[in-house]
């Protein structure tokens, strides 16, 4: 992106700091994942640019519209954000996990010592 680095110098020597090539590309990248100004303007009060940062690169709309709003509710710090992220991207896909959660109900039901589950008979 030659254009951008072009840009970057003339930006840098006209308002100073705060336009490297890197900074236009988060600008750019905000403004192809919120183009729609009510939405920004309706956020933007409440997050920081950290905040932004870090929502614009998550993978699809739900995923950026739960963590904005994650951290406007919950006034989270960046560090909480990329936190959960992380944490949250990490789990495996939930018809996985439904699979597996059906694996491991099918294996206790099979336990000859376990009984049924909410069973409350005692042994004697």
């Amino acid at each position: 992106m030659a254009i951008v680095s072009t840009l970057s110098r003339q930006l840098q020597a006209y308002y100073g700091r705060g336009f490297s090539a890197k900074s236009l590309r988060h600008m750019i990248r905000f403004a192809e994942v919120f183009p729609d100004e009510a939405t920004v303007f309706t956020v933007w009060r409440q997050l920081s640019w950290s905040h932004f940062k870090e929502i614009i690169y998550q993978k699809g709309e739900l995923q950026r519209d739960f963590y904005a709003e994650m951290c406007r509710v919950e006034r989270g710090s960046v560090r909480t954000l990329i936190h959960v992220a992380s944490y949250l991207t990490e789990l495996p896909p939930r018809n996985l996990l439904q699979k597996k959660l059906k694996v491991t109900i099918a294996a206790v039901k099979l336990r000859p010592e376990h009984g049924s589950i909410g069973d409350e008979t005692e042994k004697s």
